[in-house]
Order: structure tokens, then C-alpha cells, then sequence
């Protein structure tokens, strides 16, 4: 017998061994037993496999025919942990996160058009170039030469305040 089917026929006497006990605690202590031996050899493996530095991938039962592809470098265990732990204190945080680039605030400009949409929408030009649209529905008292703050809100939301009232409308740039 090969050393793979030995070790598998000693399991499988080791099994039989603790089926055949009558006493249901004994039994369930035996298998329990059995259990714990098999968990703490794996365990030993596993720790012998790190030192070794063995950088084994396993295929998961999805890809059962297939064969691993070993030949990639898997990351070492250190790697792993260190990977884990920031991902672990950034979990939540992604939106949070300041991107590499500035980004502006508010962009403050004069009021040089003002329009009505189809769909009764105001339409404010300023003076820099940029075209905004309103977005939501209610009044909104601007007029020429206003001048008009834009400042980001959250969500990727722009809102749109005009100097001298407190009333701001939610916004969105057309161009």
C-alpha cells in the first residue's frame, strides 16, 4: 500500500472504531477525538508549509477538474496579513478617501444669461463658462450680474446659491 492509502484506511478504521461504540457519550467523545487529531494535523501542516515558505495555491471546488495554476507567485503570508490589516482599518472609508488630484470646493462667477428649460427648469450661464441646470423643483430668484456660488455637496451633488439670499437649489453642469 501506498503511504496515501495507508493513512486513508487508518481513518477509516478509526472511524469504524468509534462507530461501533454503543454508549452515546463515549461515542460522541470518540469522534470528537477524531476530529480534534485531524484538525491539529492540519494545522501542523499548514504551519510547516509557512516556514518553509511554500507558496502552494489550492484549487477551490469550482475549478475541480482543472488544475491549479501554481506557477504564479501567490503572496507571501506576511504580505497577506499586511494587506488584511489596511484593508480591515479602510473598510468603509473607500468614499472618504481624498483622490490624488485637488479638487476644487465652489467656484464663485457672475451671472451673465439666465434661461427657463422646457420643462421649466432655470438655466444659469456665467461668466467663467460654465452652464448649469436646476435640478429639483421650487423657486429660484437669480438675475444678471448676481453673483453666484457653486459648492459640492455630497453624493457627487452640486448646489448653487446666488450672494445676498440663503436659498440654494440643487444644480448640474450641461456644460
Amino acid at each position: 500500500m501506498t503511504g496515501a492509502k495507508s493513512v486513508a484506511a487508518n481513518e477509516h478504521t478509526e472511524l469504524e472504531k468509534c462507530a461501533q461504540i454503543a454508549d452515546n457519550p463515549a461515542r460522541l467523545e470518540c469522534f470528537d477525538a477524531y476530529a480534534s487529531d485531524i484538525l491539529q494535523s492540519k494545522a501542523a501542516k499548514k504551519t510547516v508549509r509557512q516556514q518553509s515558505g511554500s507558496s502552494e495555491v489550492k484549487p477551490a471546488n469550482r475549478t475541480a477538474g482543472r488544475k491549479a495554476d501554481t506557477t504564479s507567485t501567490a503572496p507571501q503570508p506576511e504580505q497577506t496579513a499586511r494587506k488584511s490589516e489596511t484593508a480591515v482599518k479602510e473598510f468603509g472609508l473607500e468614499n472618504r478617501q481624498k483622490p490624488d488630484k485637488e479638487e476644487v470646493e465652489e467656484v464663485t462667477s457672475a451671472v451673465i444669461g439666465l434661461e427657463k428649460s422646457p420643462r421649466g427648469k432655470l438655466i444659469l450661464k456665467l461668466e467663467n463658462g460654465m452652464i448649469w441646470q436646476q435640478k429639483n423643483d421650487g423657486y429660484f430668484k437669480a438675475e444678471i450680474s448676481d453673483k453666484a456660488t457653486v459648492s459640492r455637496g455630497f453624493f457627487g451633488v452640486f448646489y448653487l446659491g446666488v450672494e445676498g439670499t440663503n436659498r440654494r437649489i440643487k444644480v448640474e453642469r450641461i456644460d
